[in-house]
């Protein structure tokens, strides 16, 4: 009797990979402190010498916040820590008070005058909010739409590590996620980490951020599927080869008894004919 097994041949490949250029793992968010609490009397901009006004547009602390400054003509603030950051490195805040319907801020990293990458959080109250992750310059990425609230407590992030930005997000009550992610290479180098609010209402809290250090760990690749082979097995024929087989060991078996009871009676002879010349 024949019948047909089909086996798939499957080999599991395990294979170190560094979390540097790896977007499904790069560690928890954040790994760097809060750099700025805001709370002291108001000023700026900037609001601190902390800060570096790459324009005339930027922030100031008012009430223990952060907002944009009041005066700015283009509706909106920006502002960046003054240090040299990264280049692999992250950014956030927290939302004290969201932006208008159809309000924005943003989290820059390796931001530069012509260089850099930046999260943007957009309220839109006819599609729902969403995450736009843009390098300077270059081709924008964006998020579905109605996935998260803006909320005050809320707080958003952005992380470049290697070639690989990603967007990040935690509602009040909840945990960072990652929102958004892409692979860009048109920044590699170091650079400031910053913030841009919109004019009233919006005010934020909290700004952190720094260069961070990830530690690669090995990451199984997912099993690969190799092919397949057709085997055709005799049961009948295999059965028979078994048979055989035991046959053959059951004759060695009566072999070893015969050679033994020789042995035997070998001795037996040797120790009487050793006797009758004693």
């Amino acid at each position: 009797m024949k019948r047909k097994w089909i086996a798939l041949v499957a080999i599991t490949l395990l294979v170190t990979l560094s979390l540097v250029g790896s977007i499904a793992a790069q560690g928890s968010f954040p790994q760097t402190p809060v750099l700025d609490y805001f709370n002291r009397a108001n000023e700026g901009p900037p609001p601190s010498a902390s800060w570096v006004p790459l324009t005339s547009y930027g922030l100031v602390v008012d009430s223990s916040e952060c907002i944009a400054d009041p005066e700015s003509s283009e509706g909106w603030g920006l502002g960046v820590w003054n240090a040299d950051i990264g280049p692999d490195s992250e950014a956030f805040v927290t939302v004290i008070t969201p932006p208008d319907p159809d309000g924005l801020f943003t989290l820059y990293v390796r931001y530069g005058v012509s260089s850099g990458y930046e999260a943007t959080f957009i309220r839109d109250e006819v599609e729902g909010n969403y995450v736009r992750l843009c390098p300077y310059g270059g081709e924008c990425v964006y998020s579905d739409k109605g996935v998260f609230d803006i909320t005050s407590g809320d707080s958003a992030g952005i992380r470049a590590v290697s070639s690989n930005i990603y967007a990040w997000y935690k509602e009040s009550s909840g945990s960072w996620t990652q929102m958004l992610a892409m692979t860009d290479t048109a920044t590699t180098g170091s650079g400031y980490i910053g913030l841009r609010i919109d004019l009233s209402p919006a005010r934020m809290d909290d700004f952190g951020g720094g260069t961070i250090t990830i530690t690669p760990t090995p990451t199984p690749t997912p099993p690969i599927v190799i092919g397949e082979l057709d085997i055709d097995l005799d049961f009948d024929a295999i059965m028979e080869y078994v048979n055989m087989i035991l046959a053959g060991l059951a004759g060695l078996f009566e072999l070893l008894i015969g050679i033994a009871l020789g042995y035997a009676v070998v001795a037996k002879l040797v120790r009487v004919w050793r006797e009758s010349r004693a």
